[in-house]
C-alpha cells in the first residue's frame, strides 16, 4: 500500500526521492545556520566578559594634584575600576594583577612602596569606601559635603587600612556609591567630600 502511494504521489520512485533529498539538505542547511549563528552569539558572549575584566595596573603616581587613593572597592563593578585606572586624571597606590588567585606578594608588596611613595612625595591618601552596599555597610563617617554615609571595605581593603593605622599613616576617608566612573572625578574633587581617618576597624 506505501508503495502504491508513493507512486500516485510522485508518478515514480526517482521524484520521490528527489523530493526527500531536497527536503533534507534544507533541513541540514537550517541547522548548519542556527549553530553557525549560536556560536557566533558565544564567541560575542566571551568577547564582552574579556573586555568587562578589570585592567591590572601597578598604581599611578604621576597625575595631576596631590591626591592618591589608597584603596578602592572592587565591589563597584569594573566600569568603575577602568574608569580610575585608564582615566589618567586619577593617582592612585592600588595594585591588580589580572589574577584572582595571584600571591599577596604580588599586590600587596608593591601596594605598600606605592604608599611609602605617596607619603614621601606629601600626596594626601584616600581610601575609597562603597556607599550604600547592597548587602553590607560595617563603617560610618561624615562627609562635608554629604553628610553621615554608611559605606563597605571589602577584605582586600580592610588589609589596606589595618597596615596603614599599624603605621600611623594619615588618609582620608571617601565613599559614594555606583555613579563612580573614575574619569568624572578629580583628587581634588574626590578630597573636599573626605572626612578625616583613621578608620576604626
Amino acid at each position: 500500500h506505501l508503495l502504491a502511494v508513493i507512486e500516485a504521489s510522485f508518478g515514480d520512485f526517482y521524484n520521490f526521492n528527489r523530493v526527500t533529498r531536497n527536503l533534507l539538505a534544507s533541513r541540514v542547511s537550517r541547522c548548519h545556520d542556527e549553530l553557525s549563528t549560536r556560536s557566533h552569539r558565544t564567541t560575542e558572549i566571551d568577547t564582552e566578559m574579556n573586555e568587562a575584566s578589570l585592567r591590572p595596573t601597578k598604581g599611578h603616581l604621576v597625575a595631576d594634584g596631590q591626591v592618591c587613593i589608597v584603596s578602592f572597592p572592587a565591589s563597584l563593578g569594573q566600569k568603575a575600576w577602568n574608569g580610575m585606572v585608564a582615566g589618567g586624571r586619577l593617582n592612585f597606590a592600588c595594585v591588580w594583577t589580572g589574577d584572582n588567585n595571584s600571591p599577596i606578594s604580588e599586590w600587596y608588596d608593591p601596594w605598600v612602596l606605592n604608599v611609602d611613595e605617596a607619603v614621601k612625595r606629601g600626596m594626601t591618601l584616600l581610601v575609597y569606601g562603597h556607599s550604600d552596599h547592597p548587602e553590607e555597610n560595617q563603617f560610618t563617617h561624615v562627609s562635608p559635603l554629604w553628610g553621615e554615609q554608611k559605606y563597605r571595605l571589602g577584605g582586600g581593603q580592610q588589609a589596606e587600612v589595618k597596615h596603614m593605622n599599624e603605621k600611623g599613616i594619615q588618609y582620608k576617608v571617601f565613599a559614594l556609591g555606583t555613579g563612580f566612573i573614575g574619569t568624572g572625578f578629580t583628587g581634588d574633587a574626590l578630597k573636599r567630600a573626605a572626612s578625616d581617618g583613621p578608620i576604626a576597624l
